[in-house]
């Protein structure tokens, strides 16, 4: 059976398009599912990273001239006396107008940067700066607003780190509705983007988690997770099963694989370290038993010293997912696929 396992690819690697005529192979519409970071810190600017704002605050001179801020507006040209177009302007779609007012030209914005763990001086920000240099919640929405309203040929699903059935948009479109018209998720455009839209950022970020979650729908059902990687189900178990992330029937039209020869793709976006992924015992030890020791970062990028495991599993079960089949009934292939559904 050809193997439908994921792939943990960065947004600019994908592609959307069918293959052109000419090749020799033509695959079926990928399915490419977004995990977008609404951790707390996605509120800050790009320039404190992972919840430094101590070394930000402590770097600031006078109480107004920051290094990092002062490297960025150089390297990218900051001019005082030109007006920047707001960051997010709306796509046109249903309802979307985007947050024109969010950072007003002629007003400042005060950035709170008191945690439980650090207290420090507020910044207050001149709006033309930050439409200039938006905080990193605005730049990913409407960044990925854009994908959503020019994505075609493909199918596409959205979670966030709070999953719940509020905030999962499933595979969209169905088998058949793609399989009769490549652009058929021009239907569901306005859907995602009105989704993206009403995101708020205030959770932790437990990435392993997130991951392992959408490991979850891909599969074909749930005995992938609790008998062939032994996660359980009797206590401890290694997994929660979370209902929201629940596959459909491989016989449903919303069936999260349509065809055997898919491509099957997850972008995780965030912008930290993980927080509060809390993997429990059995569920680190079933991941480094599957896949043969300890998964580490390579020299050229070494990660940061992680005593504690259960936070620091992304590599583990991105191996787990890309190099195992989650598909143990296969849907059927995209050359005898027909619109009935998935699988006859």
């Amino acid at each position: 059976m050809k193997r439908l396992g994921l792939s943990l690819l960065l947004l600019s690697s994908i592609g959307t398009a069918f293959a052109q005529p000419s090749e020799p192979i033509v695959y079926p519409p990928p399915n490419i599912h977004f995990i977008v970071d609404v951790s707390g810190s996605m509120r800050d600017l790009p320039q404190i990273v992972s919840g430094q704002y101590k070394a930000f605050s402590d770097a600031t001179v006078n109480g107004c001239e920051n290094p990092a801020l002062q490297a960025f507006s150089d390297g990218h040209g900051w001019d005082p006396s030109f007006q920047y177009p707001v960051p997010d302007a709306g796509t046109g779609l249903g309802t979307d107008v985007g947050f024109p007012n969010l950072f007003q030209d002629g007003k400042f914005k005060v950035f709170n940067t008191t945690t439980d763990y650090e207290t420090n001086t507020n910044f207050i920000l001149w709006g033309r700066f930050l439409n200039f240099n938006p905080p990193k919640h605005v730049a990913l929405r409407a960044a990925l607003k854009k994908v959503f309203k020019d994505l075609s040929g493909a199918r596409a699903g959205v979670s966030i780190f709070t999953a719940t059935s509020s905030n999962i948009l499933k595979m969209k479109p169905s088998c058949p509705e793609l399989s009769a018209d490549p652009a058929a998720f021009a239907s569901y455009r306005a859907d995602f983007i009105t989704r993206l839209n009403s995101l708020t950022f205030n959770t932790a970020t437990p990435l392993a988690r997130s991951l392992l979650n959408a490991g979850y729908y891909f599969s074909s059902g749930q005995d992938i997770y609790r008998d062939t990687f032994g996660f359980g189900v009797s206590s401890p178990i290694a997994y929660s099963y979370p209902i929201d992330f629940k596959s459909e029937a491989l016989t449903s039209e919303n069936c999260t694989v349509c065809w055997g020869s898919q491509r099957n793709a997850v972008i995780l976006i965030s912008d930290g370290d993980p927080i509060n992924d809390t993997l429990g015992f059995k569920a680190v030890t079933r991941l480094r038993e599957i896949n043969g020791g300890k998964v580490n970062c390579p020299s050229t990028a070494p990660c940061a010293d992680a005593a504690d495991d259960a936070n620091h599993m992304l590599d583990d079960v991105a191996k787990l997912l890309s190099h195992n089949d989650l598909q143990r009934s296969a849907p059927l292939s995209w050359e005898t696929w027909t619109p009935r559904a998935c699988r006859a």
